[in-house]
């Protein structure tokens, strides 16, 4: 970082914040209205530790990488404009005697990096090369797809907003790592957009035109970025429209009868949609799924066994026989991981304790609804079946969970892997064990 960082980022930070106050004066709720300020804000504040973890106590990392090759793009583009115009927008894997070099130096023929990078030269032409002002403007393009999110579960549970907030708003891994310029950051706000956008176009039809627009950007961003969110998502997509569609039948009898006739054409359906979005983004296709998991599992234990000396932050899922059933047997443990590790003693640095403690806290809440469960199952289901998000969240969150704990091997890595399925799966937990303690006081 340099010395446009202390004249240009608190001008950004302070533009910022006033235009979340502007925004904030149109939310009737006063409660809803401060969660927006201080979630902007903590998101804005985790720019700022993603900036002083990297630059002072990594020394180095993604994030400075993507924005080192931004202003590389920015200064051809300034030098040559039309050449710097291929740069961003061109495919690299087209060959251009123009470009072929210049992709080889930012090393853009890695198409998620170069999507992030061509994102932070693009709002760098606003920063004048100052790292810190583009981190806040990445946090708070990707905070819009998070508070979208936030007001689709606001309209489902409108007397939860402080559940809602704790989960969407104030987990810190969650605005820490995702906030700056990587591409966890930039696949939560899409994530968010797509996730909005699926309710308000199938669910309420609303906005149509703009609906369909978000959904299919936001596939192609996460799509490009970090295909297996979409390979985590399609089940659970198809999951919720399952539960949503049943709700509608309001004879139990006619629900009952239909439900096997739901899930043979669910089913399919779903497994098509997977092995479509296999074809379109095929770096992560079922196909090579395997493939990509030993590859993973191989370069981090190789990082930290090799290149560390055996000091670093890996974990291990014991002897992984990559068959259907070798790789079935090890879902508790990869999800256990993703969830519930590092443990407290397995933390080696204080950026590894926050995740450590969030992982107590995630323990502390499933153990409650776990039990609850156990005492009355018939209530968990019930409210399951009633609000047929639930089911989306869970499903998803512990797809992700398996995909990420499968493949992480470095708790370093993990931390920022599993950001995506925090809120969702902490926010499905919290309405369970609330909607267990609502049903003893009205016993």
């Amino acid at each position: 970082m340099g010395i446009q960082d202390l004249i240009i980022a608190p001008f950004y930070f302070l533009i910022i914040i006033l235009l979340g106050n502007y925004f904030a004066r149109n939310i009737k709720d006063k409660q809803v209205r401060v969660y927006f300020i201080k979630g902007l804000l903590l998101k804005l504040i985790g720019a700022i530790g993603i900036s002083i973890i990297y630059f002072y106590y990594y020394g180095t990392g993604d994030t400075i990488f993507y924005f080192k090759r931004a202003i590389f793009i920015d200064d051809i583009l300034f030098d040559d404009f039309g050449v710097g115009l291929k740069l961003l927008f061109n495919n690299p894997m087209v060959y251009d005697s123009q470009t072929f070099g210049y992709f080889a130096i930012i090393k853009g023929f890695d198409m998620s990096s170069l999507l992030v990078v061509r994102l932070a030269a693009i709002t760098n032409l606003f920063c004048l090369d100052s790292y810190l002002a583009n981190a806040f403007i990445f946090s708070c393009l990707s905070y819009i797809g998070i508070w979208r999110l936030f007001n689709v579960f606001y309209e489902l549970f409108p007397s939860k907003a402080n559940l809602l907030a704790w989960s969407f708003l104030f987990i810190p891994s969650v605005f820490f790592w995702g906030s700056g310029i990587l591409k966890d950051n930039v696949t939560l706000g899409f994530l968010g957009i797509f996730v909005s956008s699926f309710y308000y176009l199938f669910m309420k039809r609303r906005k149509i035109l703009i609906n369909i627009f978000l959904l299919v950007i936001s596939t192609f961003v996460i799509g490009i970025i970090k295909s297996y969110i979409l390979l985590a998502l399609m089940p659970a997509i198809f999951t919720w429209a399952f539960f949503e569609f049943k709700n509608k039948i309001k004879s139990q009898a006619v629900r009952a009868a239909i439900t096997p006739i739901l899930l043979v054409i669910m089913v399919p359906l779903g497994l098509g949609a997977l092995q479509l979005m296999g074809n379109s983004f095929s770096k992560f296709s079922l196909d090579n799924a395997q493939e990509k998991a030993e590859d993973m599992q191989r370069w981090h234990t190789y990082r930290v066994e090799v290149l560390k000396g055996g000091e670093g932050s890996s974990y291990n899922l014991g002897i992984v026989e990559f068959s259907p059933l070798g790789i079935i047997s090890k879902i508790p443990a990869a999800i256990n991981v993703a969830i519930f590790r590092p443990y407290i003693w397995e933390a080696g640095n204080p950026v590894m304790m926050l995740s450590a403690l969030e992982s107590i806290v995630l323990l502390f809440f499933t153990l409650q609804m776990i039990w609850q469960f156990v005492r009355a199952p018939g209530v968990g289901f019930r409210f399951m079946s009633r609000h047929s998000i639930i089911p989306f969240m869970l499903v998803f969150s512990l797809i992700f969970a398996f995909s990420v704990g499968f493949t992480s091997y470095n708790f370093g890595a993990l931390s920022r892997y599993r950001i995506p399925l925090l809120p969702f799966y902490l926010l499905a937990v919290l309405l369970l064990n609330d909607n267990f303690k609502n049903y003893k006081k009205a016993l």
